[in-house]
């Protein structure tokens, strides 16, 4: 499996924190079909083609729930729910793995006000599309204000508006 042939214009940070852990699960493989599993992570575009006509641009941006995608930001809602209010609508959320690595994204956040790595999004039509990121953004909306609950273990604090993110558009 080399990734990166089959994407040459991805970069390699992009592959190594989004693309190829998933390919190494049980249930996706590489490259991406329509009868893989990677239809869960990228909808009816689970296609090489699709990802190979992605363009990549490193940038700052500063990020609101009102730019994400609905589907994306009711998750991010259950996460908060879950792991923030204590109330969960999904056993696989609220696995205790998963509450750690809230809280690992919650912690580093507070500790340098910056992601431990930027998040993948792809710019489409109704808003960004979170490729890779869900819990990073789940800590920032809560730390930055978005999401608002008073939890004594978790106590909001500032980070910085600006962010660092990978952004993927379509080529034309």
């Amino acid at each position: 499996m080399n990734i990166q042939n089959d994407l040459p214009d991805t970069p390699a940070e992009i592959i190594e924190a989004w693309l190829e852990p998933i390919a190494l699960r049980d249930d996706y493989g590489w490259p991406p079909t329509e009868y893989n599993a990677w239809h869960y992570e990228l909808g009816s575009n689970a296609t090489l083609g699709y990802l190979s006509r992605i363009r990549w641009e490193k940038k700052e941006m500063t990020l609101t729930p009102d730019m994400i995608i609905h589907h994306d930001m009711d998750l991010i809602r259950d996460l908060f729910q879950t792991h923030v209010v204590g109330v969960s609508f999904s056993p696989t959320i609220s696995k205790p793995e998963y509450y750690n690595l809230f809280r690992d994204h919650i912690d580093y956040l507070k500790d340098h006000g910056k992601f431990i790595r930027p998040v993948i999004l792809e710019e489409t039509e109704a808003g960004l599309h979170i490729l890779d990121g869900f819990y990073r953004l789940c800590a920032y909306f809560y730390l930055g204000g978005y999401l608002q609950y008073e939890n004594t273990e978790i106590n909001a604090a500032h980070v910085e508006d600006s962010q660092q993110v990978w952004l993927g558009k379509q080529a034309k």
